[in-house]
């Protein structure tokens, strides 16, 4: 496989850990703000807070895109720089991981 494709593969897989990592992270902040009736903050990506509407629970909460375009963008891009680092690093070591 050539370099490009190889680098645009690991960014493409870097968004979708980047995203799966927002998605646990998220997941995890509204389960604290559920559990402990406070605030959650997730400073520039997320905030959740436990309310009480018509006597139930509610969960609130204020996401900010800018914020979570910007975890996905820096989780892909270390994820796509150290994996074609790591590629070079092999290849240059004269190790075939693929025969």
């Amino acid at each position: 496989m050539s370099t490009p494709i190889k680098f645009v593969l690991h960014v493409f897989i870097g968004v979708i850990l980047g995203v799966a990592v927002l998605f646990l992270g998220l997941c995890a902040a509204v389960t604290f703000a559920f559990a402990t009736a406070g605030p959650v903050l997730l400073p520039g990506v997320f905030k959740a807070w436990s309310t009480t509407e018509n006597e139930m629970p509610a969960m609130n909460f204020e996401p900010n895109y800018v914020g979570v375009l910007l975890v996905i963008v820096v989780v892909a891009t270390l994820y796509g720089y150290v994996a074609f680092q790591s590629g070079r690093r092999i290849s240059a070591s004269g190790l075939n991981v693929c025969p």
